[in-house]
């Protein structure tokens, strides 16, 4: 910034979206620190809490427009420095509300699944009653099924036998009743005789 030396500022900015005030705030402070131009000198009395000496006379007016220059260039720094750091807590503080929202959004769609869980629950439980329902109803219904088919078996082979009874019955009717007929038949002949 003066002197034989060179100095180099390097501005390092982030290409984030999130941190672009903070972007310009550093390029600003770059640009502003490219046009500080200071006269050194070798026993410097600058620093923090130290004001300088104006017990010479001869110089008085030097160092008072010196210091105050260099008191104006430490306020700009100072200035800066506040401006950064307040839109850096006002971007943490707004990332924290956004945080803050993101949470209570995410509680609530907790609260929401937690519910419909409940509700899916709650209805596979009577779900399942019914399917239980319904599978002792299906166990009775087969159970009268094969109840039924043996009746129908049992009933089917009554009636065949009952059927082949009546077919050798009515054979046997017949053979009878020829037989009688031949009786009366020889009955009649034996008193025409």
């Amino acid at each position: 910034l003066g002197g034989r030396c060179k100095t180099v500022v390097v501005a390092t900015i982030s290409p984030s979206i999130t941190a672009i005030e903070e972007s310009v705030s550093t390029l600003n402070y770059a640009q502003s620190a490219c046009g500080i131009v200071n006269k050194p000198f070798s026993s410097s009395s600058i620093a923090f809490g130290e004001m300088p000496n104006f017990s010479d006379k001869k110089s008085s007016g030097e160092c008072n427009i010196e210091s105050w220059q260099e008191m104006e260039m430490r306020l700009q720094y100072m200035q800066t420095q506040v401006d950064e750091a307040q839109a850096a807590l006002a971007r943490k503080h707004i990332q924290q509300q956004e945080l803050q929202e993101k949470v209570e959004k995410a509680e609530e769609k907790l609260l929401v699944k937690q519910k419909q869980l409940y509700d899916a629950e709650k209805e596979n439980k009577a779900l399942k009653g019914v399917v239980e329902t319904e599978t002792r109803k299906r166990k009775e219904a087969e159970t009268d099924l094969y109840r039924a088919q043996i009746d129908l078996k049992k009933t089917t082979l009554i009636l065949k036998a009952t059927q082949a009874t009546e077919s050798s019955l009515t054979v046997e009717a017949q053979s009878l009743i020829s037989k009688l007929e031949e009786i009366i038949a020889d009955r009649n002949d034996m008193h025409s005789l």
